[in-house]
């Protein structure tokens, strides 16, 4: 198969989510919704279960804004209105304690929908043996959970073996990851990748079925010669931040010449950052994994944590830039921005996206100034 008709079948799924999910719902999968990275999709697809991530595509806050004020982030409004509408086909739903506004999404959720509904709860606080054995029993939580429903579409109750099951997703999820990390090493190089084919990428991993997604990924980078691998990248950039649903900034950077070398966004790289070993304790595994991840504003793992991963990303992909991705009134990662700028030993540009979470003329002409100072 061709690069070309690999890339084009991820753009369709980035660009129609909703279609996406909705056929297999059609089709008889049982789609859990969940609206964080930090949940643990492996143990949602080991229960036979479709995990499909809550990205926020809603463009009109109609039904949001009859809960949220104004001065919310447009993030948790978009996810919020993607639910209300029922516009993705779902049965249950795991929320994460993200941040305080998702929180209060996860009230709403629960309180105006009839969705089956998990606070899957993460501590904020990383570094410590205390989080790792909470974490876990939020992932045996989390599990008993969806092994209760599962048992409801379970035609032979007795044949049920959740270790099993638990133990191959985290198999199949481990390939994903080396997969997906593997084609961002070749992609920050190749001139047959461009940014915006790895954001579609990111955006439709988070939604596709994940047998069908690690076969897709293995076959791009079978395809990709050594021949496709181009130097002639001028400006090298690190996207960080939030999460970014649109590609209009990826198209931007095409445009201009740049590459992302590095998409450090909850929407990018970071939720493939982990590795998963068995030990014969399932759930410790999946914890530890989600612990030695890259961190987001929203957690802790140490004052300069975030500046010491930035600075070695930077460091070691020459990245000559650093765009800050941020939604407006996203106060943790917001938190973040002015230690960063100072830190960082090259130029760093905020983007705060609008209600629609789209790149408009004004930050347009902002990316291409930037990218001409560099």
């Amino acid at each position: 198969m061709e690069i070309k008709t690999i890339l084009e079948e991820f753009e369709v799924i980035a660009k129609d989510p909703v279609t996406y999910l909705r056929n297999l719902s059609e089709n008889g999968k049982k789609i859990v919704l969940y609206t964080c990275s930090y949940v643990p999709d492996e143990i949602i697809w080991a229960f036979g279960f479709h995990p499909a991530r809550v990205l926020g595509i809603s463009e009109t806050h109609q039904l949001s804004n009859s809960h949220l004020q104004p001065y919310c982030c447009p993030t948790a409004k978009a996810v919020l209105e993607d639910i209300l509408s029922k516009k993705l086909p779902a049965a249950h739903v795991v929320f994460s304690n993200t941040c305080d506004t998702m929180q209060r999404v996860s009230d709403i959720v629960r309180i105006n929908t009839d969705l089956e509904h998990f606070d899957f709860m993460v501590p904020t606080r990383l570094d410590s043996d205390t989080s790792k054995k909470y974490l876990r029993e939020q992932i045996l939580n989390l599990a008993g959970f969806l092994k209760r429903r599962s048992l409801l579409l379970e035609q032979d109750r007795e044949c049920f073996d959740d270790v099993s099951k638990i133990n191959s997703a985290m198999e199949l999820f481990e390939r994903i990851y080396r997969s997906v990390l593997k084609l961002a090493e070749i992609a920050q190089m190749s001139n047959k990748i461009s940014n915006k084919d790895m954001h579609n990428i990111f955006f439709a991993s988070a939604i596709m079925d994940r047998e069908d997604l690690a076969k897709k990924i293995e076959q791009l980078n079978d395809c990709i010669k050594e021949s496709t691998i181009s130097n002639s990248v001028k400006k090298k950039i690190v996207l960080t931040g939030s999460l970014c649903c649109f590609p209009g900034i990826y198209e931007i950077l095409d445009n201009a010449g740049a590459k992302v070398v590095y998409d450090d966004l909850c929407s990018g790289i970071r939720p493939y950052k982990r590795r998963i070993k068995l030990t014969g304790d399932w759930a410790y595994d999946i914890a530890k994994s989600l612990l030695e991840r890259p961190i987001c504003a929203a957690k802790f793992k140490g004052l300069f944590e975030r500046i010491l991963y930035l600075k070695d990303i930077v460091k070691k992909y020459r990245a000559q830039g650093i765009i800050f991705l941020v939604p407006k009134f996203c106060d943790p990662h917001l938190f973040d921005y002015p230690d960063i700028k100072k830190e960082m030993d090259v130029p760093v540009l905020l983007l705060e996206t609008d209600e629609k979470n789209q790149i408009k003329g004004p930050e347009r002409t902002r990316i291409e100034a930037f990218l001409e100072t560099i």
